[in-house]
């Protein structure tokens, strides 16, 4: 029949070297500060290029301070992968006093393992737990809401400033208002609004952060609770609702098309 066999190929085979497996430690802040009794919630994620063979935690404790017990140091097995698992993550609860952990300075990494002969564990970045006394947490919250107030002040210096700028312009005629030098004058103004809007929404997000991580620690009295949450309050306010309505009328007030009298009226 004049048929013939098809041309014959050659294969290249190309061998890799096995890679180190990857391992992250998520969903924590790189430096927190805890009390013994609580509990944080993270999530260890490794990966290998052939299989992980297992992952877990280690930790290790530095003593801070005039402290006399001895540093903690340990490890958990978290999850048991296989020869052909390429992903293995596992969620932890993580809480000192539960493994007799006390106050001091706790690094913790995640670690992983496979298949290849010798190599050991692969570790992640570390996360460093400032695990402290009641008395050592509450004041570090107070450091905290001092600084906090200290830049509230700073900004109700700005906005008093702000204030005295919009009632020299709010004394000039309409007709002066739309003159070249003063619309520049209130578009720094809208500017810094702006600026200082943005800022109180952080003063007011910080200092809600700063109320959550207060009501953790039962030796801090309630008025001082509701203090920050009357502080927190009124930043958010703030924030939210007055200080954009100033902006918008010194926005207004810039319109071209308007007349001397509507830029008079939102100035």
């Amino acid at each position: 029949l004049g048929l013939q066999g098809d041309s014959g190929f050659r294969v290249r085979i190309d061998p890799l070297q096995d890679q180190a497996p990857t391992v992250y430690l998520q969903g924590v802040e790189r430096q927190k500060a805890i009390l013994p009794e609580e509990t944080l919630e993270f999530e260890v994620l490794s990966e290998d290029d052939f299989g992980v063979k297992e992952c877990g935690i280690e930790w290790r404790g530095e003593l801070t301070g005039a402290r006399g017990s001895s540093p903690a140091q340990g490890e958990m097995k978290l999850a048991a992968g296989g020869p052909e698992t390429r992903r293995l993550s596992h969620n932890t609860p993580f809480s000192p006093a539960a493994i007799g952990i006390g106050p001091q300075k706790l690094t913790v990494r995640a670690y992983a393992e496979d298949y290849l002969p010798g190599r050991g564990r692969v570790y992640s970045e570390p996360v460093i737990l400032y695990v402290l006394t009641r008395d050592e947490h509450a004041q570090m919250l107070k450091g905290k809401f001092d600084r906090l107030l200290g830049e509230l002040e700073d900004l109700a210096r700005r906005e008093r400033n702000q204030f005295e700028e919009n009632q020299r312009l709010e004394r000039l005629e309409g007709a002066e208002l739309q003159n070249d030098p003063n619309r520049a004058r209130l578009k720094s103004q809208q500017e810094q609004e702006n600026d200082n809007t943005h800022r109180m929404d952080e003063l007011s997000k910080n200092m809600e952060q700063l109320f959550k991580d207060a009501a953790r620690n039962k030796d801090i009295d309630k008025q001082t609770l509701k203090n920050m949450a009357a502080a927190q309050q009124s930043m958010k306010e703030l924030a939210a609702q007055d200080m954009p309505k100033v902006e918008g009328k010194l926005s207004d007030s810039q319109d071209q098309r308007d007349t001397s009298e509507q830029a008079k009226q939102d100035v």
